[in-house]
């Protein structure tokens, strides 16, 4: 299981909001809302000085999808509160070392009539994605 199914299934199991509609980097056709989108972003192996290091941060946008601006308020809220600060498995055999929130922004597009929160989380762990 790679690091994005491990935190795919992590959110499918506490975020109770969403379903199964969690997808890879794109919404479904004809999506059902509230659903989620998430994409790698470029990992980073992490050396130290005068010694390696086998931690990767490893950059993940979630993207909340709704119609409805507070329902993506109110899973943004929830996704940040279980797993900023996680450590711990994931899923499988994918254990985060650490999780931190980059960024958290609002988007809404008027030919969707959808509204999106973006957050950008950092997973540290010892697979690269």
């Amino acid at each position: 299981m790679t690091l994005l199914e491990a935190l795919a299934k992590f959110l499918d199991t506490n975020i109770s909001a969403l379903g199964s509609r969690i997808d890879p980097i794109r919404l479904r056709d004809k999506p059902t809302y509230p659903a989620l989108t998430y994409q790698r972003l470029a990992p980073q192996f992490n050396p130290h000085l005068n010694s390696g290091s086998d931690l990767y941060r490893v950059p993940v946008q979630l993207t909340i999808w709704s119609k409805r601006f507070s329902e993506t308020q109110m899973i943004g809220t929830q996704i940040i509160q279980v797993i900023e600060g996680y450590r711990g498995t994931l899923a499988g055999d994918v254990v985060a070392q650490g999780v931190v929130i980059d960024t958290d922004l609002d988007e809404y597009d008027p030919n969707t009539l959808t509204w999106q929160r973006i957050i950008d989380v950092a997973v540290w762990a010892s697979v690269p994605a």
